[in-house]
């Protein structure tokens, strides 16, 4: 091939890709308002679950907690590991590592009967909704 036809091929090739990624974003768009309808529609029918010809459809549910944003809260929350010798484990914090960690001192707190669970630094988790989907 020449450089001509090679330049070709690149340039046709690089300007399919950047369609198929627009188009993969338009339909993830599409995606996320239906998963909002769908949502919408299981609460208005009080389902958790349901099973179609389509697949198995159930609301999985996230808890997450987001990183200390002041220095203020660093403070706090350092503090807080400190005086609970966690702070071994979370050495380095980052925002998987934290809620997993969250996740994990959450349970261990709901287990002793601790439902006003909270951490110093740490803001009130936010719970999100998502669709789980399994073939049919």
């Amino acid at each position: 091939m020449t450089l001509a036809e090679l330049s070709a091929t690149y340039r046709q090739l690089k300007d399919s890709i950047r369609d198929i990624d627009n188009k993969k974003k338009e339909m993830n768009a599409d995606l996320k308002k239906t998963e909002r309808s769908l949502l919408q529609a299981m609460e208005d029918a009080d389902l958790d679950s349901f099973k179609n010809e389509h697949g198995s459809f159930s609301i999985g549910r996230r808890t997450s907690v987001k990183l200390p944003s002041s220095p203020e809260q660093w403070d706090m929350f350092w503090d807080y590991l400190s005086e609970t010798g966690a702070e071994g484990a979370l050495k380095t914090v980052n925002s998987a590592r934290l809620n997993a960690w969250y996740k994990q001192e959450y349970e261990i707190a709901v287990e002793e009967g601790n439902i006003d669970f909270s951490i110093p630094g740490i803001e009130e988790p936010t719970i999100s909704e998502y669709i789980s989907m399994r073939k049919a």
